[in-house]
């Protein structure tokens, strides 16, 4: 939409050059889901509209490993009727593509409560109890390895903080009492502690997998790593043996995904979820641990997508309205003046869409009719004055323009301008707030942070 060269991915219709992609494969499919599946099932509306206006529909495949109403979903999200590959089969030990090996190590899951004790002292006392074990353990160098890297589930970048602290000065201690207590000389020292969350830049990440990767005798070897839900997809370290998981995760699918992170190698995979019994929740997970333990895929929730919800018709339905336009519109490519020949082409895609929007949730038409038809007729009346599709720094001449300088114009309290704001990235589909923490002290004094 932004860029005009995306015209040579997708085909370009106006000049006849290039052809659309014949196949799209979607990793991960269960992702793509909540706020984030329902902007992105909308401009997949727009992708689709493009891919397919020669006549043929691109072939989409999914893969995922923890879904549910996986034919709602790929309905709602590609406009497309489900077909499961492979099929239930009568033998659930060969599913046609996988054999199951009974001689596998696998993973034990193991659950320990926080009753008696607090969270936090719970949580220590395993991973110094994880790690003292791994370097202590009566084997070979090479059966040992790769349960010397720990690997620390966080539900939260709050939780994941404290820890952080707790491994320099806590679990160290804690190593020492135990080595003492078991007879084990010297204690396991802790030379590394690695982070895998949003907070890392991306740049980063690449060299972290690798060194997760090195064994206790490198340099540059992890002895600890913290990591959030980022953890929980591509992270494939067949190295890696030993998680320890912080409370129950919110979701059962991101409870499989992350500590299936782990026994992906040659070795057994030991997971430890420490249970915090203050909470509910962690404490029926904990008294029910082996029931839902042995049927542990009956538990994954359905996903939830709903592209045309009036939230998401406010963030991006213009936004796939110019793209259509950009990409099927002859003469609409670089400029974003429009003639009378011109509306007419963007109100016949317009049916498109509203043919998706009656299949998908029909009670939306009406809305994202009018909503097509209102941000049309904007275009039509502002085209002799536009001279760009986006441009944050030229808004006053741009059809488009990022939501955060929306936000930054009414914040200073300037004149509303008539570009629309739209989404730079799904990465951040949901508005968040700045807060100021007040610290009130004796004698009405106050200080901010």
């Amino acid at each position: 939409m932004r860029n005009a060269d995306t015209t040579v991915l997708f085909g370009n219709r106006t000049t006849g050059r290039c052809a659309p992609p014949d196949l799209i494969i979607q990793d991960e499919l269960h992702l793509i889901s909540g706020p984030l599946g329902s902007l992105a099932g909308l401009y997949e509306s727009a992708i689709d509209s493009i891919c397919s206006s020669n006549g043929w529909k691109t072939k989409i495949i999914g893969s995922t490993a923890t879904i549910r109403r996986a034919t709602e979903q790929v309905k709602n999200l590609f406009w497309r009727e489900a077909c499961q590959f492979p099929p239930p089969v009568i033998d659930r030990q060969n599913s046609c593509f996988s054999v199951e090996d009974t001689t596998a190590a696998g993973r034990l899951y193991l659950g320990v409560t926080s009753a008696g004790r607090s969270a936090k002292f719970a949580l220590q006392a395993v991973c110094a109890a994880l790690l003292q074990a791994a370097g202590g353990i009566q084997a070979t160098a090479e059966e040992r390895d790769p349960y010397t890297t720990l690997v620390a589930y966080f539900n939260s970048l709050r939780e994941l903080g404290g820890a952080l602290v707790m491994m320099h000065d806590d679990v160290p201690r804690s190593i020492t009492a135990y080595a003492g207590r078991w007879g084990e000389d010297p204690p396991r020292s802790i030379n590394r502690i690695g982070e895998l969350t949003s907070r890392v830049s991306a740049t980063e990440i690449p060299d972290i997998l690798k060194d997760l990767s090195l064994p206790l005798a490198k340099d540059g070897h992890y002895d600890v790593t913290l990591a959030s839900n980022m953890i929980s997809v591509g992270v494939d370290v067949p190295r890696l043996g030993a998680m320890v998981v912080n409370g129950q995760p919110k979701s059962f699918a991101e409870y499989i995904q992350a500590t299936s992170r782990v026994g992906r190698g040659k070795v057994a995979g030991l997971v430890i979820t420490i249970y915090n019994t203050a909470r509910n929740r962690d404490r029926s997970h904990y008294e029910t641990f082996r029931t839902w333990h042995g049927t542990l895929y009956r538990g994954v929730e359905a996903t939830s997508v709903t592209p045309f919800a009036p939230r998401a018709q406010d963030k991006a339905l213009h936004a796939i309205v110019v793209a259509l336009g950009r990409h099927l519109v002859p003469g609409l490519l670089a400029s974003p003046k429009v003639d009378s020949a011109m509306r007419s082409a963007l109100e016949g895609l317009a049916a498109t869409i509203l043919e998706r929007v009656r299949s998908v949730d029909r009670d939306e038409e009406q809305a994202v009719g009018d909503g097509i038809s209102k941000f049309i007729q904007e275009w039509s009346q502002r085209s002799p004055e536009l001279k760009w599709y986006w441009n944050d720094r030229g808004y006053k001449r741009s059809l488009l323009i990022s939501a955060e300088v929306v936000a930054a114009l009414a914040a200073a309290k300037k004149k509303p301008c008539q570009a629309v704001g739209t989404p730079n990235s799904l990465r951040d589909v949901e508005a968040s707030a700045e807060f100021v923490l007040v610290h009130r002290q004796p004698g009405g004094q106050t200080s901010a942070n």
